[in-house]
């Protein structure tokens, strides 16, 4: 997979940039308006390619590469394939120059659809630009909560990208300046905005040093949201090790391997459990991610819910929730984001 967009190569890798849009500081490109001239871009694209090594680790089969681009002395690409995930795993660390002039830094991953339709996930819920945007927003760049797919509609099948570091994403081409009025399609990529120094206020006019972005790409027939949601999770924000030890009862301690929370229902994800700010009983936060009105059962095997409230944001109580067999059922419209407050006693054996 090519890690970098070219439209226009130098005779030379590293040459110097053409003055480009320099040469005109008011353009489309920095700020909207109709009567503003297009920039004149020069996309430059990485080269002086190598593979350093193709190793194969614990778990994984890892190939290294190196190369260069304009302004970045050093590009340097793993690529990991994971041995028991249908994955790819991409590092790449660049090594930057800081320069004054205008310029952009992309990542694409340059997917292969003849007809292709973009799908990307929000806070609670999933996108796409060609039908859901609304009147007046932006078609050219957009902020990606966990992944950002593309669903070729003439073979049924899909790509998807999870971007660990970099939630700014374009689709089908890179940020012209344009300001289309409506979604067009260019290409079936997924571009990884990094950074650019575009804009004169609230950005630093040069952008340089040592950086590290981190990439998982996912394949299969069709776009499966609230499973590319959920991989996305789990991968962006793994669990957290810690050691029990005072408390703990004498089957989480003996086992090599436990769950302390359940949820009955796979379309419902726990984003956070924490001990409640007034210090009063834990706070679970849950959200659907399916697009679909459901009821969870919550419970554990360790602990057993006395009471429960549905909370707001705020964690202040709005209404009870009963208690059934230590647990509790809680019902989640589409995409909502639930706060639960909960007191718990130790469970016993049998109880």
């Amino acid at each position: 997979m090519n890690s970098s967009y070219t439209a226009r190569r130098t005779k030379e890798c590293g040459a110097s940039p053409h003055p480009g849009s320099d040469g005109l500081p008011h353009n489309s490109l920095y700020r909207y308006g109709a009567a503003l001239p297009l920039p004149e871009l020069h996309p430059e694209a990485a080269c002086r390619g190598r593979v350093v090594s193709v190793l194969q680790s614990a778990g994984a089969t890892k190939a290294n590469l190196e190369g260069s681009a304009l302004h970045t002395l050093r590009v340097h690409m793993e690529i990991s394939l994971p041995e028991d995930a249908k994955r790819i795993d991409f590092r790449h660390s660049i090594h930057k120059d800081a320069v004054l002039s205008k310029e952009a830094v992309y990542i694409a991953f340059p997917f292969s659809g003849d007809k292709p339709e973009f799908t990307y996930d929000t806070q609670n819920g999933w996108v796409n630009p060609e039908r859901d945007e609304l009147a007046g927003g932006s078609r050219e760049w957009y902020a990606v909560n966990h992944w950002a797919a593309m669903n070729d509609r003439s073979y049924g099948r899909s790509a998807a990208v999870i971007p660990y570091d970099a939630p700014m994403v374009n689709f089908g081409d890179i940020v012209r300046g344009n300001w289309p009025a409506e979604f067009h399609l260019r290409s079936a990529a997924v571009f990884s905005c990094l950074m650019s120094n575009y804009w004169n206020t609230n950005f630093p006019s040069s952008q340089g040093g040592d950086f590290s972005f981190r990439y998982s790409v996912v394949s299969g027939r069709s776009v499966d949201p609230a499973q590319l949601t959920r991989l996305g999770w789990e991968l962006m924000t793994p669990l957290e090790m810690n050691q029990a030890v005072a408390g703990a009862g004498p089957a989480l301690l003996h086992s090599s391997a436990a769950s302390l929370l359940h949820l009955d229902n796979p379309n419902v994800v726990v984003t956070a459990w924490k001990l409640a700010e007034d210090g009063d009983g834990s706070i679970v936060r849950m959200e659907e991610i399916s697009g679909k009105a459901v009821v969870a059962h919550m419970d554990s095997t360790y602990l057993r819910v006395d009471q429960a409230w549905l909370c707001n944001a705020l964690e202040d109580r709005l209404s009870s929730l009963p208690a059934i067999d230590g647990g509790v059922d809680i019902e989640l419209k589409p995409f909502e984001v639930a706060t639960i407050r909960m007191k718990t006693a130790p469970r016993h054996a049998g109880k």
